[in-house]
């Protein structure tokens, strides 16, 4: 399956859900909010100085600048911009719902939502691992895992990727060629190869290592 054949697939799943409904109901599908482009949607702490990230259906976050900069891509881009306090990075982003759920990783994984210091090591461990398992229970349609893994991956943001490929293994794991094939839409021409060469990438990718560039993969599939 090459890249294009992937976008094929999600894009009939997404005109599929969409099928018959009028605006109101697509909004509602697709969890988008209905608000002004010019009133952004504050995140973090409200004194914290901010920059502002546009997502693709036009709304805006005021983010905490400490925040956006945990987000490689986006510290990269605020670097070669010189972006200051206030103003807007000039980089349009996923979905707002997709944002949110990237924001929501970083934010805890910057410690806001961990246990005080003063807890001890297990029930840290603890915590993070419960964030995780709930956090990746969102993503049990594959059309929102394909999502959150391709703005992971150009975000840059590699911990999550590898998170969310476990994921996706998962979701294959013990089911025979016909049954994948049938999970994830795949065409019958899609031969035993290339299941396992999906399974390879898979098993890379989840295992933290980056190993070739994942097109050399994804093109065979």
């Amino acid at each position: 399956m090459d890249i294009q054949a992937l976008c094929d697939m999600v894009a009939k799943k997404i005109a599929s859900m969409l099928a018959g409904k009028n605006e109101e109901e697509m909004r509602a599908v697709m969890q988008f909010r209905k608000r002004e482009v010019n009133e952004p949607i504050l995140i973090g702490a409200k004194n914290a100085p901010k920059v502002i990230l546009k997502t693709a259906d036009g709304l805006l976050y005021a983010v905490d600048m400490e925040v956006a900069r945990s987000i490689p891509k986006i510290k990269t881009v605020m670097d070669e911009n010189n972006v200051k306090e206030g103003e807007q990075v000039p980089h349009t982003l996923h979905y707002s719902t997709i944002l949110e759920n990237i924001l929501e990783w970083v934010q805890h994984s910057k410690g806001k939502d961990n246990p005080p210091p003063e807890d001890d090591g297990d029930k840290k461990e603890k915590g993070k691992q419960d964030f995780q398992t709930e956090f990746m229970a969102k993503f049990a349609d594959l059309g929102d895992l394909f999502e959150m893994i391709s703005q992971a991956r150009h975000l840059e943001m590699w911990d999550l990727v590898e998170l969310l490929y476990q994921k996706l293994k998962s979701l294959i794991e013990g089911k025979t060629n016909q049954e994948i094939k049938a999970e994830f839409n795949l065409p019958k021409e899609f031969t035993d190869e290339r299941i396992a060469t999906m399974k390879l990438f898979l098993d890379i990718e989840s295992s933290g290592m980056r190993g070739p560039p994942w097109y050399l993969y994804i093109r065979h599939f």
